[in-house]
């Protein structure tokens, strides 16, 4: 959806629409991964393991990509991230 000087999108894949911008500037000044924890699967998971009870923690590391043109080429950029959560 894009309204006046902000964009927002979600899911994945590649989009058919193209952004013009009226000078060079940075395409997106943030983003935000949203995830969907199924408590149930994860409780699940560490009982079947063995896990003894605590605080468990981890990282994800993933890959924003985003295309833009300059004088006619396409360039795409990878923007790599880590998303550390304590269960």
């Amino acid at each position: 959806m894009i309204n006046g000087l902000d964009a927002v999108v979600s899911g994945s894949g590649i989009s058919n629409t193209i952004v013009r911008l009226k000078h060079d500037m940075s395409p997106f000044t943030h983003f935000r991964p949203l995830l969907t924890i199924n408590d149930d699967s994860w409780i699940k998971a560490f009982t079947d393991a063995g896990s003894k009870a605590g605080s468990y923690s981890g990282t994800i590391h993933y890959t924003t990509v985003y295309d833009y043109y300059r004088n006619g080429s396409r360039i795409r950029n990878h923007v790599k991230s880590s998303l550390t959560f304590s269960y």
